[in-house]
């Protein structure tokens, strides 16, 4: 059963990178009009900031940490080019100098990477403009060599070369995000090589892809993360606490004492965002809260509501009778809407015989029917719109 589930599950996950991809086929228009307005930020950006001119800035000009109203090089590649590669999460520290603060040391001044740049500021400044002219002159005829010695961070010196050459260099730098598309698309993505040979991989492979060879890098970028989303932040392994497959929820809510549980007479009608799916195994998913499915259970009286007549048996643990929580649209297809799909309106409770005939027996069609006819309307209240055809096709029917 376990080899069926995860065969199932990766079947879906296929799928639903592919969905993705007719999506962002159709979104395509959308995409090239944000090129276009990100393509006038980076031209104004190279304008103000070319090549012969960098040897030239002061200290102030090239720092960050005075908020908008210093627009330095620093704060606007970082800012202003957000949406082409976006390196927010790594200190400030990647800029080899910058004004602020520590954790340990709260008083605001200018501090360097000392162990690169050495601890005098405008010695500092002198060495990373001549690293990041070196950089571009090595950009700009190709020498990889010479890119793999520049003493910047890694994601700096990908975001620099990325904005002044954006048909050669691709806007991904973090190694885990380069590690994961790698994999994606079959790849060994060789966790030792420098992200420059990661980035010449996937291009080399979108070149390869009929569908893809004409894309742009910001195209290609976006294309990426459009339909195989992001890598877990914590590298996969993050706590599973959240992240539940159907038979684990199952487990969870069995070893638990569900008589402690409380319910509000009303459904809580607020609308929540879906959060962003964590990769697992080459897979996403979405993360769920236990709570949610315990209070659909208790709702339900802990009876089956394809038929609360139906026998079932009582919990070892608590002494109330066993039904279990199923997702009436399933959480697998997440990616399709905007709402949060782990809400007590979508969960239902069923005895175990009509929870597994939803999944492998004849005569589901007419059960999901019912519970979606009981259904609609407070799933509608909360953002959830589906028709039933949709509904009947997330489970292969017609």
């Amino acid at each position: 059963m376990s080899d069926k589930l995860n065969q199932f599950s990766y079947n879906e996950s296929v799928s639903d990178s592919i969905n993705r991809a007719f999506q962002f086929q159709k979104d395509i228009v959308n995409f090239k009009e944000k090129e276009k307005e990100l393509n006038k930020i980076i031209e104004s950006f190279i304008s103000d900031y070319p090549k012969d001119k960098i040897l030239e800035l002061k200290l102030k000009e090239y720092v960050i940490g005075f908020g908008a109203k210093n627009p330095s090089f620093c704060y606007r590649i970082e800012n202003e080019l957000k949406e082409y590669g976006n390196f927010h999460g790594s200190t400030s520290y990647k800029f080899g100098l910058y004004y602020g603060k520590t954790a340990s040391d709260q008083t605001v001044k200018y501090r360097t990477s000392k162990n690169k740049f050495g601890n005098n500021v405008e010695d500092a400044l002198i060495k990373i403009k001549k690293e990041i002219v070196s950089l571009l002159n090595a950009g700009e005829i190709g020498n990889d060599e010479k890119i793999k010695e520049c003493k910047l961070a890694p994601t700096y010196r990908g975001k620099i070369l990325a904005t002044y050459f954006s048909n050669r260099y691709l806007a991904i730098f973090s190694d885990d995000h380069l590690n994961y598309f790698l994999e994606q698309i079959g790849e060994n993505p060789d966790f030792a090589n420098d992200p420059l040979d990661k980035q010449k991989k996937l291009i080399e492979w979108k070149n390869s892809q009929q569908h893809l060879k004409d894309f742009s890098l910001y195209l290609f970028m976006r294309y990426l993360y459009f339909v195989y989303g992001r890598p877990s932040k914590n590298n996969g392994n993050q706590s599973k606490a959240n992240i539940l497959t159907d038979e684990q929820e199952k487990e969870e809510i069995a070893k638990s004492d569900c008589w402690k549980d409380t319910v509000q007479p009303n459904y809580d009608e607020t609308r929540k965002k879906k959060s962003e799916p964590v990769i697992i195994n080459g897979q996403k998913q979405y993360e769920r809260d236990i709570k949610e499915a315990k209070k659909a259970l208790k709702r339900a009286n802990y009876s089956c509501e394809i038929c609360s007549e139906h026998p079932t048996f009582i919990r070892k643990k608590d002494g109330l009778p066993y039904t279990e929580p199923h997702h009436l649209i399933p959480m697998s297809f997440s990616s399709e809407f905007s709402e949060n799909l782990d809400r007590e309106q979508n969960i239902v409770s069923l005895c175990s015989n009509c929870h597994n005939q939803i999944h492998y027996g004849e005569g589901a069609k007419e059960m999901i029917l019912k519970l979606f006819d009981e259904r609609k309307a407070i799933l509608e209240i909360i953002g959830i719109k589906i028709s039933k055809t949709k509904l009947l096709r997330m489970y292969g029917l017609k």
